[in-house]
């Protein structure tokens, strides 16, 4: 099993956290594409390419809706050209609700994807605009390798519903997924969904990779679930599913009984913002943990979103996601326990799984 961790897109710090991580024996470090919220995902990953050497370097995810795609190409081709081979570019819908916009449709990450699958491949495509424009394009100056397709660039699909793991299938090397169930059968039904659209393009219906991206928490002897470190650690990411119900974005009746009540009783907090300034409300608080916000912080939903866990338990735990077609751990962070996080993981499971 690989390790890799995600880090906030903070150009002040991005040198040193993918220093750090490689360092520690992490095989990735992504950067996260949240414009208005961080700092631009390609500016950081340049400048980590400058300060390591081994440690692959992620776009974790680019979104469709914040470039055209052959921006997002030549942008990762970029990279690949600084770090000497070591990008892989992660892509997905993006988080438009942060805007406060509807997500895109199927068919425009439909049309991305096969632009951005023909330009790493060929160098080459023929693109069309959503306006109905259309173009042959190609990289151009190739031998003065202001960007590099070569080595290959990975393409991974971020996807945690039926139809992008058919995308995925369809267009990618492999997948990304988080915002599901860290569990063998999530995973399984995921790769159902992959095989579906591999068929379609007649490709290998396994994924070359598939990155699970969800928080990990190795616990100590004295700790439990409700520990106050235990709930500073995981507590983001069950209130970053919270807000996707508040969102409307994610059904609560899709979770157990027990998570979905408190995921109704978080949502109802926003009730008395602005139907308009919702999204920015709850974007405002995104990859954090207010004070007040962790009374919604249950042992029951950090046991569905997340891995925690004594480390035994976490080892067997992931050697089941590996049976299950696992292959790496993308670790996620809060904003405030990137480097806690990097050390624990190194020193607790890399090398031990």
């Amino acid at each position: 099993m690989e390790f890799s961790i995600h880090a906030p897109s903070d150009p002040r710090s991005a040198a040193e956290n993918a220093k750090f991580a490689e360092e520690r024996g992490f095989d990735q470090i992504w950067f996260t594409d949240y414009p208005m919220s961080f700092g631009d995902v390609f500016v950081c990953l340049a400048i980590a390419a400058q300060t390591t050497e081994r440690i692959r370097l992620g776009a974790g995810v680019a979104a469709a809706s914040n470039r055209i795609a052959p921006v997002t190409v030549s942008s990762i081709a970029t990279i690949n050209a600084l770090s000497q081979g070591r990008a892989v570019l992660g892509f997905g819908s993006g988080t438009r609700s942060a805007l406060g916009l509807a997500p895109l449709s199927i068919s425009d990450l439909k049309g991305q994807l096969r632009t951005i699958r023909a330009l790493l491949d060929n160098g080459a495509a023929d693109y069309e605009e959503r306006g109905g424009g259309r173009a042959k394009i190609r990289f151009l100056h190739r031998e003065r390798e202001f960007m590099k397709l070569d080595p290959p660039i990975p393409l991974y699909v971020a996807a945690s519903a039926p139809k992008m793991a058919a995308l995925a299938g369809e267009f990618g090397d492999g997948l990304i997924s988080g915002g599901i169930s860290p569990t063998p059968e999530a995973i399984a039904e995921l790769l159902v969904h992959f095989a579906d659209g591999a068929r379609i393009a007649e490709r290998s219906s396994a994924p070359r990779s598939l990155v699970l991206d969800v928080p990990v928490c190795v616990l100590r002897l004295a700790d439990s679930f409700n520990a106050p470190r235990v709930i500073s650690r995981m507590g983001f990411s069950v209130l970053m599913h919270f807000r996707l119900c508040a969102l409307g974005l994610v059904d609560t009746a899709t979770l157990p009984a027990g998570i979905e009540r408190m995921a109704e009783i978080y949502k109802s907090s926003f009730a008395e913002v602005p139907h308009e300034e919702q999204h920015l409300a709850v974007w405002e608080r995104h990859h954090t943990l207010a004070s007040g916000e962790r009374r919604y912080v249950t042992p029951e939903a950090i046991k569905f979103f997340t891995l925690c866990g004594a480390r035994g338990d976490l080892i067997s735990r992931i050697k089941a996601l590996e049976q299950a077609g696992v292959t790496e751990i993308a670790v996620s962070t809060s904003l405030d326990d990137f480097r806690e996080t990097v050390e624990e993981i190194s020193r607790e499971l890399i090398g031990r799984v």
